[in-house]
């Protein structure tokens, strides 16, 4: 199926996650989907940082850098500045006077990205497809919410828009009540929820319910000594000092692969439909009435066969790179 990505990718970047760009390879390595273009938000990193990151991912997966297409996109969310989850999270490690070993993987010959219209490819690219085309976003909803803006009758090409986002009846991750993605832009999420799309939201409240332990996601590549797979253990190795430095915490959640999977088995996952609303000012998401498009919201998954998924499916191909 053909599918356009949009993420904040961050690994390889001190402070920041690497479930976007484990995501990323998911989709680019299944044969379910056909990944035509990527396009980076800002969220883990600034969107530049993002660009860095999602260059060398893509180049050690050996993937040809015009298929897909990738491109930089908006460099701020629509109405506040952006604060990164490395900023936020280095500002809190200053405070607290922690210092990180991890010093990154982004070398100088990776500083380098051409493309900066992601917004205008999504548009070009949304606008050219004669099928059905799969929408996944898992960052904030900065470059769809204006690709929409610009060209609402775009809405009607997408036949699923699947979002990682959110906090229905679990705690946020940023506040009380939100979640990172949605936090970052909520005004954006607000008119991604105000579109005539069907969607599929893959809220905190399962992709939670799936954790990983640092160590065993780095055994799951140790028989392979390759380059994709050394970049990956040692941002793994990165997050788990991070994780351990400022929340004294040993597990990872793989948010964004979770969505990713849905596309590849979806008898992984349970969805209901659900009415949902999102607050343009703090991102906060609940039931109510909302007639414009349909939201399935996934409730529950599989976790013994998302974990196999993610080993037998996208490790098993890494570690042959």
């Amino acid at each position: 199926m053909k599918a356009i990505i949009d993420l904040d990718p961050g690994m390889g970047i001190p402070w920041a996650p690497i479930d976007d760009n484990l995501a990323l390879l998911l989709g680019l390595l299944s044969n379910e989907l056909d990944v035509e273009l990527v396009t980076v938000v800002g969220g883990n990193v600034t969107p530049v940082e993002g660009g860095y990151s999602l260059k060398k991912t893509i180049e050690l997966a050996g993937v040809s850098p015009t298929s897909p297409r990738y491109s930089i996109g908006s460099m701020l969310p629509l109405s506040k500045p952006l604060h990164s989850l490395k900023e936020l999270n280095s500002q809190k490690a200053s405070q607290n006077q922690i210092e990180l070993d991890f010093e990154g993987l982004i070398g100088n010959e990776d500083r380098t990205i051409e493309n900066r219209h992601g917004v205008c490819d999504l548009m070009e690219k949304i606008e050219g497809t004669d099928e059905d085309l799969k929408l996944i976003a898992l960052g904030p909803l900065t470059n769809i919410a204006l690709a929409f803006r610009q060209r609402p009758d775009l809405a009607k090409k997408i036949d699923r828009l699947i979002i990682m986002g959110g906090a229905l009846e679990v705690p946020g991750n940023i506040t009380p009540f939100a979640e990172f993605n949605f936090w970052i832009d909520p005004q954006a999420a607000h008119q991604i929820f105000s579109l005539p799309v069907e969607r599929v939201l893959f809220s905190l409240d399962v992709t939670n319910q799936v954790a990983f332990r640092p160590g065993e996601l780095i055994n799951g590549l140790s028989n392979s000594s390759g380059k994709l797979s050394e970049f990956i253990k040692e941002s793994i190795k990165g997050r788990r000092e991070s994780l351990r430095l400022l929340h004294d915490a040993n597990i990872i959640h793989l948010h964004d692969v979770i969505a990713i999977a849905y596309l590849i088995d979806p008898s992984i996952f349970n969805l209901k439909e659900l009415s949902v609303n999102c607050s343009p000012i703090t991102g906060e998401i609940k039931p109510g009435v909302n007639r414009n498009g349909k939201t399935l919201v996934c409730e529950g998954v599989n976790k013994n066969r998302l974990k196999q998924l993610v080993y037998d499916d996208l490790f098993s191909k890494i570690a042959s790179i």
